[in-house]
């Protein structure tokens, strides 16, 4: 049996998406040990190797170092060099690491947008001459929409600098 599978399996057990898909990798996992007679001491053995991730912004690294905290069993950190960072890992993890990356990436992106149209709303950053939304621009969801006020309700008004303003007339 691969031992590589079965770490993969243990991963999913460990930091799988629901509960139930832990459990279920879980069970998997206990099986296919008693099957293959591969002990617990064995599958933690890790065989690590050094492996290169990029990054594109600070933001960017900053999702993938906590991506790495999630993934990698008492990290001890990294090395950088321009926008790459050097992990010691296994090849499971590294694996587990570039996937969990993108789906939070685009999952943080998708916040961000979220979060751009609800700051310019509450702080009324339009007129007359503002960018028009797409022709074709999706109707917003009720839970869409729920959340979006939730931020706007959320965000802090700040203080317009009044005095600055009115020096500048």
């Amino acid at each position: 049996m691969n031992k590589n599978l079965l770490r993969k399996i243990k991963a999913l057990a460990e930091h799988g998406g629901t509960l139930a898909e832990q459990e279920a990798a879980r069970i998997k996992l206990e099986e296919l040990m008693a099957k293959y007679g591969i002990t617990k001491d064995e599958l933690d053995e890790r065989e690590v190797d050094s492996y290169v991730f990029s990054y594109r912004t600070y933001r960017d690294k900053q999702l993938l170092l906590q991506v790495a905290y999630k993934v990698i069993p008492n990290w001890d950190g990294y090395k950088q060099w321009k926008r790459f960072l050097v992990m010691v890992c296994t090849a499971a993890e590294k694996e587990e690491i570039e996937v969990l990356h993108e789906y939070y990436t685009h999952l943080y992106e998708k916040e961000e947008k979220c979060f751009f149209i609800a700051f310019v709303q509450k702080h009324k950053l339009f007129g007359e001459h503002s960018l028009t939304p797409d022709k074709e621009q999706k109707r917003e969801t009720l839970t869409e929409y729920t959340k979006r006020i939730q931020m706007m309700c959320s965000m802090d008004d700040g203080v317009l600098p009044y005095k600055r303003l009115q020096e500048a007339e």
